[in-house]
């Protein structure tokens, strides 16, 4: 009995029974007396021929299982001959273990995966996979298999960054100007700044910073523009220092344009000056100019005047009366001057002013005490005018002190009498000044004899004289008719006021005063006004007081009309002036009019002049100006 051989079998020749293919041998047919060599790609078991699997490859004579694809590859085509025609795993993905047919997945975030990585988180050794964490600088989604770098204006100092949002934005102060950092690469340029993010060391305003601006100043590494700090300014971009505040001006925080900040009167602005009123003039000077610069621009407060605060522009007023204000004063009523002995000695140089003392008299805006004028007494300290006139029967011939003066130097008695009625005595003493006579010899001693009754000295001197002997002679001048003589020099009342009696005159009242002139009682001949005084009548027992506006001063002859006196330009007079170029208009202004009475009246120096020194009638020249 027998067969055919069967599928899977072969049978030799003689053969008693079929014999099973061998492994790495097939038969697919029946009656095969061998078995066939297995194919390549083909997988030969129990006489079978089958493809290799995906994922697996089968070389020819393959006499065993199929070869899985090691790790980190794979093989999706069956079929395949050879370990070649494995797949490394794509890069971003891992191939976990042998005979993977497809890639495991994506790298995990935060790692990358190159070719035939086993792992989605590689440790990054090299004998362990293919790949590793996401470096510095970088940032890794799921599936990366090379590292996104970090943008340009961020950086990262840290591993495993999965997205670009996680990038820290560059260091304000500090410019990333590349991609992939780990740090910022510089700091930001002088002359700019750097903003959160900033890409450029020299940003252009875009984005992440700018140019430092006008006012401000961005030294290197700037985060921000740094405001000009009071006392400087800056008037250009793109700087790394402020300038100081030029002189004249003052410069705010913040300052880019100086010019709108002149310094203001009343003040001096030196080189760096913060504030307008940092550096004020103080009491006792005044500063009527702008844009001034030094201590020395401070003018010391005119004399007659005072100058009560600091900071001031134009002087506070005048000085008050009874008292007087040589220069620098503080107060209207200065009090550092009390050592001075007369109006010639005002000591020391240094002192403002002070009150005026018995024996003269001050006007408001006084410089220097005013001597008490012949025929008047100033009793007190600090009079603003004259106490009054010299009492009847005294005279006083200046600085005097007291209506009755005895000392022979303020003045004295006029005429010294006694008179009696058998024999009438009379003594007669007398000077320039007694009674206004002015003849150089004295009668000592008279004895009057032989004359009735007669009334003398008005209403309540009488003189009964009976007998008349003159033991001295007496000039012939005054004989004939030597009772109105007598009337004439003993009389309180004749000749009255406004009238004079020279020697030997007989009449009382044939001398009117003439103007110019004043004559009080007794007045043996006119007495000019002094300077300071005019008179423009006749018949006048006083001076007035020089006009404001005007000023009187006695030379050849007194002041009789003030018109011709008009105060000239460059000065002013307050009533009372003595002479015109008494009171001249302080430095820093002019006095372009005639007839000024107050120093209101004198003009501040304008801008672009100067005027340098007092009693000017206009400015004498021009400033150099500030260019910058």
């Amino acid at each position: 009995m027998g067969d055919i051989c069967p599928a899977k079998h072969f049978c030799p020749e003689g053969c008693s029974e079929p014999s099973p293919c061998p492994e790495g041998t097939y038969s697919n047919s029946t009656g095969q007396s061998v078995c066939k060599i297995c194919p390549t790609g083909h997988t030969c078991a129990d006489g079978e021929v089958v493809q290799c699997p995906a994922g697996y490859y089968c070389p020819e004579e393959l006499d065993a299982d199929p070869i899985p694809c090691p790790p980190g590859t794979f093989s999706p085509t069956p079929g395949m001959t050879r370990a070649e025609d494995c797949l490394s795993c794509l890069p971003g993905m891992f191939c976990r273990g042998r005979g993977s047919s497809a890639v495991s997945g994506p790298c995990q975030p935060g790692f990358f995966c190159t070719a035939s990585s086993l792992v989605p988180h590689p440790a990054g050794t090299r004998n362990e996979s293919f790949g590793g964490p996401c470096p510095v600088g970088h940032f890794c989604p799921a599936g990366t298999s090379l590292p996104s770098p970090c943008p340009y204006g961020t950086f990262s100092d840290r591993l495993y960054l999965s997205a670009e949002s996680q990038c820290t934005p560059c260091s304000p102060g500090y410019s990333c100007s590349s991609i992939g950092l780990s740090a910022p690469t510089e700091p930001c340029q002088a002359g700019y700044y750097c903003t959160l993010g900033a890409s450029s060391s020299a940003p252009t305003g875009t984005g992440g910073g700018g140019g430092c601006p006008l006012g401000h100043y961005c030294p290197a590494g700037s985060a921000h523009p740094y405001a000009c700090p009071a006392g400087t300014y800056n008037n250009r971009t793109h700087q790394r220092d402020c300038l100081p505040c030029p002189a004249g001006y003052y410069c705010a925080e913040n300052t880019s344009d100086y010019s709108a900040f002149q310094c203001p009167a009343g003040f001096y602005c030196p080189g760096g000056t913060k504030h307008g009123a940092q550096f004020p003039c103080p009491r006792g000077y005044y500063n009527p100019d702008l844009r001034t610069h030094s201590l020395d621009s401070c003018l010391p407060c005119p004399s007659g005047h005072y100058c009560g605060v600091e900071g001031l522009g134009a002087v506070s007023g005048k000085c008050d009366p009874g008292w007087f204000c040589v220069s620098a004063a503080w107060t209207p009523q200065p009090f550092d001057l009390d050592n001075y002995t007369s109006a010639n000695c005002l000591c020391p140089a240094t002192s403002t002013g002070g009150k005026c003392l018995p024996g003269f008299y001050c006007p408001g805006g006084a410089i220097e005490p005013i001597s008490c004028p012949p025929g008047w007494y100033c009793q007190e300290a600090g009079l603003g005018l004259p106490s009054g006139e010299c009492a009847a029967g005294y005279f006083c011939t200046g600085g005097t002190t007291t209506p009755t003066p005895t000392d022979a130097l303020q003045g004295n008695q006029t005429v010294p009498i006694i008179l009696s009625h058998a024999p009438l005595a009379l003594s007669l003493r007398t000077t320039a000044w007694a009674a206004g006579l002015s003849y150089g010899w004295s009668v000592n001693e008279m004895q009057v004899k032989g004359l009735n009754e007669m009334q003398l000295m008005q209403d309540y001197v009488h003189v009964v004289c009976k007998h008349m002997l003159l033991e001295h002679q007496v000039p012939p001048r005054f004989r004939p008719p030597f009772h109105e003589w007598l009337r004439c020099v003993l009389s309180k009342q004749l000749p009255g006021r406004s009238y004079y009696c020279p020697e030997g005159q007989a009449l009382i009242n044939s001398f009117p005063c003439p103007p110019g002139h004043r004559c009080p009682e007794r007045s043996s001949e006119p007495t000019p006004c002094p300077s300071g005084f005019y008179q423009s009548e006749e018949k006048q027992a006083q001076c007035h007081l020089c006009k404001a506006g005007y000023y009187c001063e006695l030379r050849e002859q007194p002041v009789s009309d003030i018109t011709p006196f008009v105060c000239p330009a460059g000065y002013f007079c307050p009533a009372g002036t003595q002479r015109g170029t008494q009171y001249g208009c302080p430095p820093g202004t002019y006095g372009p009019s005639h007839g000024a009475s107050n120093i209101t009246d004198c003009v501040r120096c304008p801008h672009g002049k100067y005027c340098k020194r007092g009693g000017q009638e206009e400015p004498t020249g021009g400033v150099i100006t500030d260019n910058n």
